[in-house]
């Protein structure tokens, strides 16, 4: 299976995503892309927030078409497995924060960003990748950030990194159990966790997911209860 043929590489952009979202819409692209900058100033992380990237960071996204059998939360969960794929490879043990941050020793090392865009009757969704790989230092008011290098004191070349991330989600792309493979990464499953729920903290604990990514969680008060990624926040300790 080769789902990316085209692979476009630029010393500098504003976003990936954004660059890759032009590309679909005005300039009547219709295959799959990969887009990757040796760095993105104007990273954007989950619910607006910015994505911090230095020259250390693989910054990334690419583009797949949306059907009935490939949908955007489908997609999310494929390239969390490859990410925590990968990065076992290499001996980093991570886990998968709802919906998509890779978090390893409570602190966060990757994240994940996608978007569905229509043209004419087509669909694509853009899935966006920041990875920490040889960042040594973080900005301040980031302090739950860390890459590869500061877990293992060594240098990684980028490029081959992102080859092996497209080679897994192409390994994973038509696996049958890729929810239960994300269930079995998935932080929180086996003990209540700290989340913001109703706007108020908490601790809850993840007893399954839907197709659409719903997630069913039990309560401190044992009531068990379904949320969306946009109902719930789960916190690093």
């Amino acid at each position: 299976m080769n789902l990316f043929k085209k692979i476009l590489y630029f010393d500098l952009l504003d976003s990936t995503n954004d660059h890759l979202i032009n590309l679909h819409k005005n300039f009547g692209i219709s295959i799959p892309l990969v887009v990757v900058a040796d760095k993105q100033v104007k990273g954007k992380g989950q619910i607006g927030k910015k994505w911090f990237s230095d020259i250390g960071s693989l910054t990334f996204s690419f583009s797949i078409n949306v059907t009935n059998l490939i949908s955007e939360w489908h997609l999310s969960m494929i390239t969390s497995l490859a990410i925590v794929r990968v990065l076992d490879n290499i001996g980093v043990k991570t886990s998968i924060k709802y919906p998509n941050d890779i978090i390893v020793n409570n602190q966060k090392i990757s994240g994940i960003l996608t978007e569905v865009i229509s043209i004419n009757s087509h669909k694509y969704c853009i899935v966006g990748v920041g990875l920490n790989v040889n960042n040594l230092l973080f900005p301040q008011d980031i302090p739950y950030a860390v890459s590869i290098n500061n877990l293992v004191n060594k240098n990684f070349e980028k490029n081959q990194i992102l080859k092996d991330i497209l080679l897994s989600v192409e390994s994973i792309f038509l696996a049958k159990n890729v929810t239960s493979l994300y269930m079995s990464s998935l932080y929180g499953t086996r003990k209540h966790v700290l989340c913001n729920y109703n706007n108020s903290k908490t601790y809850v604990k993840i007893l399954s997911i839907t197709k659409k990514g719903f997630l069913t969680i039990l309560m401190r008060d044992q009531s068990i209860i379904t949320v969306s990624h946009a109902d719930i926040q789960f916190l690093i300790e």
